[in-house]
C-alpha cells in the first residue's frame, strides 16, 4: 500500500465520528453497528472492539450511560486476547470514561463489589498520577507537568513518599521540558 493505514477511505469509526459530531446519533449508531458486524465477519475482533468503544463514546456522551459502560466493557471483554498494546489501552480508557459518565467511583468494580482493601490507594489522583508517569516516560513533558502539577497541588503531603516521588517525575519533566528554573519551584504557575 501507500503507507496509509487499510481501510481509511471508508472506515467506520471515522464515518460515525462525522455522523455523532454533526449530532446525528441515529445514524452514526447505524454506522458503528454495520462496522462492527463487518469487523466480527472478517474476524478482525480488535477492530470490532474498536468500532464498539466508539460506539459506547457516542453513548456515555449522549445520555445512555449504562449502555455505554455495558457496550466499553463488552469490547474490552471481546477483544482484549487478541488486540494489540495499544488497542487494549484505548478500550481501558473508554471503559474509565464509560465509568466516570456513569457515576461509577472507583471503588467499585463493573459488577458493584467493593475492591480489596489492599487498592485503598488507587484513586483518581492516582491514576492521573500513572498517566502523567507514562508521559515523563515518553518525554511528553507538555502532557506530563499539568498531570504532575495538578494532582500534587492536592496531594496530602502527609504521604512523604509519595511526594518525593511524584516531585521527582515532575523533576524530570520539567528538565525535559528545558524548564531548568521550574525544577526548584515545581507548584510556581
Amino acid at each position: 500500500m501507500n503507507g496509509q493505514p487499510q481501510g481509511t477511505a471508508a472506515h467506520p469509526q471515522i464515518v460515525g465520528w462525522i455522523a455523532s459530531d454533526a449530532g446525528q446519533h441515529k445514524e452514526a449508531e447505524r454506522i458503528y453497528r454495520l462496522g462492527i458486524s463487518a469487523a466480527r465477519q472478517a474476524e478482525d475482533y480488535t477492530l470490532a472492539g474498536n468500532v464498539a468503544g466508539s460506539l459506547a463514546y457516542q453513548f456515555s456522551n449522549t445520555g445512555r450511560e449504562s449502555e455505554g459502560l455495558r457496550l466499553a466493557q463488552a469490547a474490552f471483554n471481546d477483544a482484549r486476547a487478541e488486540a494489540p498494546p495499544k488497542a487494549r489501552a484505548l478500550y481501558l480508557d473508554r471503559v474509565a470514561w464509560a465509568h466516570t459518565k456513569a457515576g461509577q467511583a472507583l471503588s467499585e468494580d463493573s459488577d458493584g463489589t467493593e475492591s480489596p482493601a489492599y487498592l485503598y490507594w488507587v484513586d483518581a489522583g492516582e491514576l492521573r498520577v500513572m498517566e502523567s508517569r507514562v508521559y515523563t516516560e515518553l518525554h511528553r513533558p507538555l502532557r506530563a507537568v499539568p498531570l504532575l502539577r495538578e494532582v500534587l497541588s492536592e496531594y496530602d503531603a502527609t504521604r512523604t513518599r509519595e511526594m518525593a516521588l511524584y516531585l521527582s517525575w515532575l523533576a524530570v519533566a520539567l528538565a525535559d521540558a528545558n524548564e531548568a528554573n521550574a525544577i526548584a519551584q515545581p507548584f510556581r504557575a
